[in-house]
């Protein structure tokens, strides 16, 4: 997302020698890739990658190539000084990728209280994909790389015949003048990952109160 930002970008991490990724930007970068034509690079354990662009790279992507083996990757995502909503102030949007094996078919948007709605981006990882929200069809299903947006005021239910990702975008306190407040982004879990359980093991002598 680059509302605002003039930039958005992606930062690739390896932790093994020797990994051969792949990737596929959806816009033209600062080192001149091509929008949707792939280039390969090679990094060694420790080595990063970052990609920036002046557009949008929603959608770009980025996969561990190997003929014996794939090495693992992390991926983290960026937008700096963004706005959400046209609602100032700007804020730098920074979250991690999970892999597509963890993705799911339904996700639960909670209602932040004290804001004025939120947007949510849902993004296709495979071709077909028909984004619901609440049970209703939103538009024509979307193929890899492409994104729903909608925005929301309430608690809801997001769900498609396929595994897809979900961000939450929450508005500037602009938009909420009564609670200042920045920007955030956040990629939800799907309701497959959701735990009704968590065992915390505080460090010996430590003490510290949880609160929901």
């Amino acid at each position: 997302r680059n509302e605002g930002a003039g930039q958005t970008q992606f930062l690739i991490v390896s932790p093994r020698d020797s990994t051969r990724i792949e990737i596929t930007p959806t816009a033209t970068t600062e080192g001149g890739k091509v929008p949707n034509v792939p280039f390969n690079i090679t990094l060694q354990r420790g080595q990063t990658y970052m990609v920036r662009s002046t557009g949008d790279l929603t959608g770009s992507r980025v996969r561990s190539i190997g003929t014996a083996i794939c090495n693992p990757i992390a991926l983290f995502t960026s937008s700096p000084l963004t706005t959400v909503g046209n609602c100032a102030p700007s804020n730098y949007l920074f979250e991690q990728i999970p892999p597509d094996a963890v993705l799911g078919t339904g996700y639960v948007i909670p209602k932040y209280p004290n804001t004025s709605g939120s947007i949510i981006r849902a993004m296709a990882v495979f071709p077909g994909t028909q984004i619901r929200l609440d049970g209703v069809n939103q538009g024509v299903p979307i193929n890899t790389g492409q994104f729903r947006e909608m925005a929301v005021d309430s608690f809801v239910y997001v769900n498609a015949n396929k595994p897809f990702l979900l961000a939450h975008f929450t508005r500037g306190g602009s938009c909420t003048p009564t609670t200042p407040s920045v920007p955030t982004m956040t990629i939800l879990p799907a309701v497959n990952q959701l735990q009704r359980e968590a065992s915390i093991y505080p460090p010996v002598g430590n003490l510290f109160q949880v609160t929901d």
